[in-house]
């Protein structure tokens, strides 16, 4: 009758569509199958992730101010070394550099606000020339790292100013899954931008993103074997780390790809 609710489900699992990728879902009635007094349709969604609430003015004028302040860190000169072109891991409280040293997930993040920059999504003072100009050079710096001190083309954790990798107290130093893991992971994020705007960028600029999509990829294959050696199959986890003081393997694993306190706006 047309007191009694009806009840439908609607199931991505049964329909075969990935629910975290609808945009809408349209209910178009057939009105010769009802009647004319007026209704409400009530919804109950399980499943489909609510969108996230959209920043008022004031929240946003908050949030942009903190990206304008953290960008300042990523000045080449400040907080990015003008030779290497890789970020220094931290400074002084008074803006200097202290222990002069770099490490892997602060270089990929540095890749990734690069590619932001191309996008037009962040303005740090570059054009997009620039930021690609940029991003060759510390993809420079990153093949010359995997060539001269990789160990199956993963990198170790931190490295000196002058590329070398840096001796813990203990006299090792080690190659780990988890920075690795975020640098090819930033890596991935910095290609698939540049491919997303390839073809709206003017011709030598295409040029330019089309040769660091290729080096970003040519990066990530070398890679590979060392992502083999970590992987161990049975357990379905990746060792968390190699000495190469002992040749060999930590004790200790890794069960995921995102695993990470440090964290970026």
């Amino acid at each position: 009758s047309a007191t009694t609710p009806q009840f439908y489900l609607l199931s991505g699992h049964l329909l075969s569509v990935d629910m975290d990728r609808v945009r809408s879902i349209t209910f178009k009635v057939n009105f010769s199958n009802v009647g004319g007094t007026p209704g409400t349709l009530h919804l109950w969604l399980r499943g489909i992730p609510d969108p996230s609430p959209l920043l008022t003015p004031e929240l946003e004028a908050v949030r942009q101010q903190i990206l304008s302040e953290q960008l300042d860190y990523f000045d080449i000169g400040v907080g990015v070394d003008p030779i290497t072109h890789v970020p220094y891991d931290h400074l002084r409280n008074d803006g200097t550099v202290g222990e002069s040293f770099t490490q892997l997930t602060a270089i990929g993040f540095y890749l990734q606000i690069l590619a932001d920059v191309v996008r037009g999504s962040l303005t740090n003072g570059m054009s997009r020339e620039q930021a690609l100009e940029e991003m060759s050079a510390v993809l420079t710096t990153l093949e010359a790292m995997q060539t001269n001190t990789s160990y199956q083309g993963l990198l170790h954790n931190f490295y000196n100013m002058d590329l070398t990798p840096k001796v813990e107290a203990n006299g090792d130093t080690l190659v780990t899954f988890v920075d690795n893991a975020n640098l090819s992971q930033s890596i991935a994020v910095m290609i698939g931008i540049l491919e997303s705007i390839q073809s709206t960028l003017p011709a030598p600029l295409g040029t330019l993103a089309n040769s660091m999509v290729s080096r970003g990829e040519a990066f990530l294959e070398r890679q590979r074997a060392g992502y083999v050696r970590f992987y161990r199959p049975e357990p379905g986890q990746f060792y968390g780390a190699y000495s190469t003081r002992s040749n060999s393997f930590q004790n200790f694993f890794i069960d995921r790809l995102g695993n990470e306190s440090r964290s970026g706006v």
